[in-house]
């Protein structure tokens, strides 16, 4: 190999290093951007989260008023945590939007937030339970219940 091909060669590799840092520059704009929307209650709670499953968009509809806090709570938190098991899927599809799906850092990417945000369950948000006995929100914290 002479000096010129030598040069031309190492011009290759530092061309395909640059598209790469591009495209994963790319890619990790796409990540950052994902979104997933989820309902709850017949669309009474509508979440949307953002790709390390913060909370970006809560909305409740006038529907919402009538379930009640415990039910509304439960109906928030499944709606969450079923948008955030979806990110996995909405990560890879961003991803794949800049770089080869059997690239080994996608898939990578993909499986860490499918392990941070498994599949929960299909949960029914429940009703509120009566109140326990060291719940002060139906009578004075001062009465305990103690003998004097």
């Amino acid at each position: 190999m002479d000096v010129r091909e030598a040069k031309d060669y190492v011009d290759s590799i530092v061309a395909a290093a640059e598209r790469n840092r591009e495209r994963y520059a790319a890619a990790r704009a796409a990540v950052t951007a994902a979104e997933v929307t989820v309902s709850e209650m017949d669309g009474a709670v509508e979440v949307t989260v953002g790709s390390a499953g913060e909370l970006r968009d809560v909305r409740f509809s006038e529907r919402a008023v009538s379930l009640g806090p415990g039910r509304l709570a439960g109906a928030l938190m499944s709606a969450t945590r079923q948008a955030q098991a979806r990110l996995a899927d909405r990560v890879g599809e961003a991803m794949a939007e800049h770089v080869p799906a059997h690239d080994l850092i996608a898939q990578q990417v993909v499986a860490k937030t499918r392990e941070r945000f498994p599949s929960p369950e299909r949960e029914t948000p429940r009703a509120p339970a009566e109140a326990e006995p060291e719940d002060f929100s139906t009578r004075s914290y001062l009465d305990r219940g103690e003998q004097r």
